[in-house]
């Protein structure tokens, strides 16, 4: 994968650069991410200053999504490359289709929500046949971090599957 970072009033130190290469290398069939690193202030009068990225990704197939965020460090643009991996998923279903039918009533047509869950966006495939959904988040390897979080394990296969 071909990575491009381009900097603005920004100087980019190794530890960041290599952080921004770890976010880009999670992204699932991209051949090219170009980040556009862009440091001001926020406001007129404001010392505060923030990052602005504007990240342009091609994929395999030749397409291209682009998205910006405004970010207070390069640490917090993690939440820029979910929302890219989760926007390059969506696109890939919606080309693509689903794989398999429903796996309650065996329709094949569904209807594809993207729920927000605070950090952890969930994207929900619903059958418009039965009304069966199935929910799926893109940051999986998180939930297990989370605060509070509990781990549960299944006893037998569902009857359904």
């Amino acid at each position: 994968m071909e990575i491009v970072i381009e900097t603005r009033g920004l100087e980019l130190a190794d530890t960041d650069r290599e952080l921004l290469h770890r976010f880009a290398h999670q992204l699932d069939g991209v051949v090219k991410v170009e980040l556009d690193l862009d440091a001001r202030s926020t406001t007129l009068f404001s010392s505060d200053s923030h990052v602005r990225i504007k990240a342009r990704v091609t994929t395999t197939a030749g397409e291209v999504v682009e998205r910006g965020t405004v970010v207070p460090t390069l640490r917090d643009a993690d939440e820029l490359f979910r929302e890219l991996d989760a926007q390059l998923w969506h696109k890939q279903l919606v080309d693509n289709g689903v794989e398999r039918a429903c796996a309650w009533c065996d329709s094949g047509t569904f209807v594809l929500a993207r729920l927000p869950a605070g950090k952890l966006a969930a994207h929900v495939l619903i059958c418009t046949g039965c009304g069966h959904a199935e929910h799926f988040i893109r940051d999986h390897q998180r939930v297990r971090a989370m605060d509070g979080a509990v781990v549960v394990h299944a006893r037998a296969k569902p009857p359904y599957r």
